[in-house]
């Protein structure tokens, strides 16, 4: 330990090392890997959040008589000009999309979790390029789209870097 009353009092203690035995810390951009996985996780959180409001609040909303009386008033006001289609069907039709885009983007936000997760330990450098490219899917919620192009850029750099590479492989070789 040195005389700088300013270091932090766990650097060099063997006790509050990561348990890889190695002690070596990540070099390059194979120091963010963990904070992308972070990142994935608790994007996939809120995605899950977003996702799980399309599939229960929306398709509830618009499964209502009152949503379905409201379709028939506007189409009496438009004098019945531009009606090739039915209330009924234009209110069946808007609860089975957003129903899909509910468990489409449920779905994707589970993967960003397990993703992230793994990605936390080094695991599945695939498994998290997969979830950040398919967390794109996010773009038909509108609300998670920008987050997700953000992360997907960072992540790409990171994942695909060669210190990226090497720190997943390195963690697969000490398993091995």
């Amino acid at each position: 330990m040195s005389n700088n009353p300013y270091e932090s009092p766990i650097s060099g203690n063997p006790q509050f090392e990561d348990g890889s035995g190695s002690g070596a810390e990540p070099r390059g951009w194979a120091k963010h890997i963990r904070i992308v996985a972070g990142l994935m996780i608790a994007q996939g959180a809120l995605l899950f959040v977003v996702g799980a409001v399309s599939l229960f609040f929306f398709t509830r909303m618009f499964n209502d008589e009152k949503f379905l009386e409201q379709l028939r008033i506007q189409q009496e006001r438009q004098g019945n000009q531009a009606a090739p289609i039915t209330p009924e069907t234009m209110q069946r039709w808007m609860v089975r999309s957003y129903r899909a885009i509910g468990g489409l983007t449920m779905a994707v936000a589970l993967f960003n979790v397990v993703a992230g997760w793994r990605n936390f330990f080094y695991r599945g450098r695939v498994m998290g390029v997969f979830a950040l490219v398919s967390s794109l899917a996010a773009m038909f919620t509108c609300y998670c789209f920008p987050t997700a192009v953000i992360l997907l850029v960072y992540g790409l750099l990171v994942y695909l870097s060669a210190d990226g590479q090497a720190a997943f492989a390195s963690r697969s070789a000490a398993t091995a």
